[in-house]
């Protein structure tokens, strides 16, 4: 089992190997960005049992999350830069990384307004294995 900093590190060095998306912000930031920009976040790995057999396997799954903020203004939508085509791409189901598998296709929720900007979420659960 990985620990949660390692899951965290994996996910966001992988993350930011990802060409063309803007400026990413995690957590712990305090910056107030001006432009387009992603916010980061990690839902921990929660266990849960595969079946109802007091010996039934056991898995980890939590949730990347990352919030897409997209500059309003005259025709401004959520895939000015392709943004949300960039994310889905990369965390497309089946994609495995260090002790990581992205077993579901990601979730892409509607757009709504946020201090100025367009904000939509997207959500990529990933399974701890190995």
């Amino acid at each position: 089992m990985q620990a949660p900093n390692q899951i965290t590190r994996t996910l966001f060095a992988y993350l930011s190997t990802v060409a063309g998306l803007p400026t990413t912000y995690y957590v712990d930031s305090t910056a107030a960005p001006t432009d387009d920009h992603l916010r980061a976040y990690i839902l921990p790995a929660d266990s849960f049992s595969e079946g109802i057999a007091f010996d039934a396997a056991t898995q980890q799954s939590g949730i990347l999350q990352i919030n897409i903020f997209v500059k309003a203004g005259a025709g401004a939508n959520i895939q000015s830069g392709d943004y949300a085509q960039l994310l889905l791409d990369a965390f497309i189901r089946g994609t495995e990384l260090s002790g990581i598998e992205f077993n579901r296709i990601p979730q892409i929720r509607n757009a709504v307004a946020d201090n100025g900007f367009l904000m939509a979420s997207f959500s990529a659960e990933y399974t701890i294995i190995g």
